[in-house]
């Protein structure tokens, strides 16, 4: 378990209005304690993202643990205890197959890899609009707004023994709340104005945004890092030294060359069979993409990114009228080839 009352700091805007979020608990999500010295320097050669960034201000940051042919692994989301603690946020999975992972790399480092018996939730700001083409600056105000139900001092709340960290990919994805196994997040924030919401509504949120998340939706060994939107999502570093998988991920960064990325994808309808995982998408009856995961009718497919928005509004899934489109927060300098 978390030993102690753990509250980030967050840039918080306060409003004078009850700000109204969704708390989803993630039971797909598991937490595993990663202390040591040496854990960030270790950890710096094996993970995408620049660790030593948590040296500094930063409380969370998003990664990826590639393979040495440099395609993902497992993705993560890794939070600062101390410079010596951290926390790992993984698909609950894959969680030994991590720890097995990182064992066979910190031979001779005095690093402590343990599970802990963690609640996930998050807390995020629901979108009703239908996608995220467009960046709605009122939606992303009222994001921020969010962050401001929870105080800068809980020292009151020490029993509920919880820990904040902001989502360190996008704003739109709220927060995480880390509490013990048996804790209840909704309970604790029922006299905030806060929906206890279904898992259906946190996933349908991320497909909107383009976000996939855990190995259902980003298969071991079978994507890199720029066709699951890594370098947009602050989830790849440039800059820093060498780690397990870098040429591959260095080499498409600088030929600028990425034809497939994964894309929101939107269907008229949903049959009663439903839609499988790798079922084609079509325009003009060629196979431009392929579902990757379906929530109802809100997905994320892998898509061929110039054809997808040559003609975005006027694909096919299983014959079904289905359309895509590129999220607003891609960065919208890089080209496409």
């Amino acid at each position: 378990m978390l030993n102690k009352f753990v509250f980030r700091p967050l840039p918080i805007r306060r409003f004078c209005h009850k700000v109204s979020l969704n708390v989803e608990h993630l039971t797909n999500r598991s937490i595993l304690k990663l202390c040591g010295v040496e854990v960030l320097n270790f950890l710096q050669g094996l993970v995408t993202n620049d660790i030593f960034l948590l040296r500094d201000r930063q409380k969370s940051l998003y990664t990826f643990l590639l393979n040495n042919k440099g395609r993902i692994l497992y993705d993560a989301l890794i939070y600062k205890v101390s410079n010596s603690e951290i926390l790992l946020e993984c698909d609950s999975l894959v969680k030994d197959d991590i720890v097995r992972h990182i064992r066979q790399y910190c031979i001779r480092k005095k690093i402590e890899i343990i599970p802990l018996d963690t609640g996930v939730w998050v807390a995020f700001n629901h979108n009703n609009e239908d996608d995220f083409s467009n960046s709605n600056s009122a939606f992303r105000s009222s994001c921020e707004s969010l962050f401001s139900v929870i105080p800068e001092h809980e020292s009151e709340r020490v029993e509920n023994n919880l820990n904040f960290y902001r989502d360190p990919r996008l704003i739109e994805l709220g927060f995480r709340i880390m509490s013990p196994a048996s804790g209840d997040v909704g309970k604790f924030l029922i006299d905030r104005d806060v929906n206890v919401s279904s898992a259906k509504k946190y996933n349908t949120h991320r497909y909107k945004l383009g976000v996939a998340e855990g190995v259902e939706e980003l298969p071991v060994g079978s994507c890199i890092p720029h066709e699951t939107n890594g370098d947009y999502l602050n989830g790849i570093s440039f800059n820093k030294g060498c780690y397990l998988g870098q040429e591959l991920t260095a080499r498409v960064q600088y030929t600028g060359v990425v034809r497939k990325r994964l894309m929101p994808i939107i269907l008229s309808s949903v049959p009663d069979s439903g839609v499988e995982k790798d079922t084609p998408v079509t325009s003009n009856g060629k196979n431009i993409g392929k579902i990757n995961v379906l929530c109802e009718k809100y997905g994320l497919a892998l898509m061929r990114v110039v054809e997808t928005l040559e003609n975005p509004t006027d694909l096919r899934v299983s014959e079904i009228p289905a359309r895509s489109y590129k999220p607003y927060w891609w960065n919208s300098s890089k080209q496409e080839n």
